[in-house]
C-alpha cells in the first residue's frame, strides 16, 4: 500500500509540474511541432496559477519522499519475497525518486531558461555597421531595413519571450527581434523588401501570440 501511495505522489508530483510549465512551455512545444493558431494563446491563462501548481508539486514530492525514504519499513520487517525487502528494488525506487526529481525540476526552470536566453538575445540580430570603402571602389549596395514595435497580447512569462522571438525569427528578412515583458512588446528590425508588418502580426498570432503596429 505504501509502494502504491507513493508512486500516486510522484504521478501527482509529475502532473502538477506540467500544469505549472504548459502555460509557458506549451507554444514553445507546439510551435516546434508545427503546430499553429491563436487558441494557443488560451494556455497563458493558466499562468496567475502557475504559483498553486508549483506549491503542490512540492507538496506531492514532499509527501512521496517521506514514503519511501523516512516511513519505509526496513527490509527484515518486510514479507520474504517482496519487493520492500529486495535491496536492488530499494535502491531502484531511491534513483527513480531522484530521476523525477531532477525531470520536474526541468520542467519548472525550463520557462525562466527559456526567457533568459530570449532576452540576453536582445540586438544580436541587429544590423552591423558596413564596412569603409576603399577609394577608387563604388560602395556596395546595403539592403534597406526598417524597424517597428509590436505590443504583444498574452505575453505573461518569461517562456513566451522565447516563443514570440523564434515565430518572429524564423520569418525570411527578419534580421533582428527584440523580445520584452514590461511593457509586452517585441521591437523588430526587418528588411521591407522581404516582408510586411502584416507578415509579422500573423507570425505572433498563429504562434498564440496576437500583436499590433505601435510604431
Amino acid at each position: 500500500m505504501s509502494q502504491k501511495t507513493s508512486r500516486r505522489a510522484v504521478g501527482a508530483a509529475v502532473a502538477a509540474a506540467v500544469a505549472a510549465s504548459i502555460c509557458c512551455l506549451g507554444p514553445v512545444v507546439l510551435l516546434a511541432l508545427g503546430i499553429s493558431g491563436a487558441w494557443i494563446g488560451n494556455l497563458t491563462a493558466l499562468e496567475p496559477v502557475r504559483p498553486l501548481f508549483i506549491l503542490l508539486t512540492g507538496a506531492f514530492l514532499g509527501y512521496a519522499y517521506a514514503r519511501i525514504f523516512r516511513e519505509r519499513p526496513e527490509p527484515e520487517a518486510c514479507a520474504p519475497g517482496s519487493a520492500c525487502a529486495s535491496p536492488r528494488y530499494r535502491r531502484f525506487e531511491g534513483i527513480g525518486f531522484v530521476a523525477v526529481v531532477l525531470v520536474v525540476a526541468s520542467l519548472l526552470m525550463a520557462p525562466e531558461i527559456l526567457g533568459r536566453r530570449a532576452s540576453n538575445h536582445d540586438g544580436a540580430g541587429a544590423p552591423r555597421a558596413s564596412a569603409p570603402v576603399a577609394a577608387g571602389f563604388a560602395p556596395s549596395a546595403e539592403p534597406t531595413t526598417a524597424r517597428v514595435v509590436l505590443s504583444v497580447e498574452n505575453m505573461t512569462c518569461q517562456g513566451c519571450l522565447h516563443t514570440v522571438r523564434t515565430a518572429l525569427e524564423a520569418l525570411p528578412g527578419v534580421e533582428g527581434v527584440e523580445v520584452r515583458l514590461s511593457p509586452p512588446q517585441a521591437v523588430v528590425t526587418y528588411d521591407p523588401s522581404r516582408v510586411s508588418v502584416s507578415q509579422l502580426v500573423e507570425a505572433t498570432t498563429e504562434a498564440g501570440y496576437p500583436s499590433r503596429p505601435t510604431s
